[in-house]
């Protein structure tokens, strides 16, 4: 399958200690409101719509922000079905794919 999606390429990393004042990140998505640079907010959505915002990104961003609890899902899935024989990556590219999940789960999980 061809990667045709945009979005800022990696790596991505979180920045722990360098921490921005909200009122300062809030002037600035009020400064790019109606350019190119305008930030989306990604939400948790329950029954009856929106129900808080979780972050806010570029919208080229949004779409893979947005699928990072199901990417999460999807990688721990594949990483059980391996842990319970349930898989079958065998070679060199199967330990490098699996070490690949493994590191992504860790990442996600905020593991070091």
């Amino acid at each position: 399958m061809k990667n045709t999606q945009k979005h800022t390429e990696e790596p991505w990393g979180l920045d722990r200690n360098g921490f921005i004042r909200l009122s300062e990140q809030l002037e600035f998505c009020r400064e790019e409101i109606g350019t190119e640079n305008e930030w989306v907010p990604i939400i948790t959505l329950d029954e009856e719509g929106t129900s808080g915002v979780v972050a806010l990104t570029h919208p080229i961003n949004a779409p893979l922000v947005a699928a990072a609890p199901d990417l999460l899902a999807a990688l721990r899935f594949v990483a059980l079905a391996d842990d319970e024989g349930k898989l079958s990556i065998t070679g060199a590219t199967g330990t490098r794919a699996l070490q690949a999940v493994r590191a992504a789960i860790s990442k996600a999980e905020g593991v070091k």
